[in-house]
């Protein structure tokens, strides 16, 4: 994804699926690399490894958290499908909100909120908070604005 928006693909949507491709092409071939080559591991054992070599503690407590984390990955591309999709209909104001709100406000509001309820389990709750509330706004906001898309036949 940082790939694809490394380039501007704007009316030239042949260039966009080629940068799809190859995007796609590069992740199969460094998950390969990752797992096949530098044995670092599947379900975020590779980053971990990567960042915690050789200490068990911190690994283990790193893998926990991941795995809290890795339920928000569906709704973090929902969420940057529904900023995109406003973005993509000429309302850049919809889409700020979105992103500022999914990026500022719920990042923050759950990280100070949370740990004082689970502990550290908090902290790693609160990126899935965040993009629960996020989901909520996106929702709110393809409500609002339902009728703007009907067709008029």
């Amino acid at each position: 994804m940082v790939f694809q928006l490394s380039f501007i693909t704007v009316g030239k949507a042949g260039f966009g699926a080629a940068l799809s491709v190859m995007g796609g092409v590069l992740n199969i071939v460094l998950d390969w690399l990752f797992v096949a080559i530098f044995h670092w591991g599947l379900a975020g054992g590779a980053v971990v490894d990567f960042f915690a070599k050789n200490n068990a503690q911190v690994e283990t407590i790193a893998l926990y958290g991941f795995r809290i984390v890795a339920t928000s990955f569906l709704m973090m591309a929902c969420n940057v499908f529904a900023s995109g999709w406003f973005t993509a209909l000429n309302d850049g104001k919809t889409s700020a909100i979105l992103s500022f709100c999914r990026t500022v406000i719920f990042m923050i509001a759950p990280v100070l909120i949370l740990p004082g309820i689970f502990g550290m389990d908090g902290v790693w709750m609160s990126i899935t908070a965040g993009e629960v509330l996020s989901i909520l706004m996106s929702i709110f906001y393809f409500r609002k604005y339902r009728n703007m898309w009907s067709v008029k036949v």
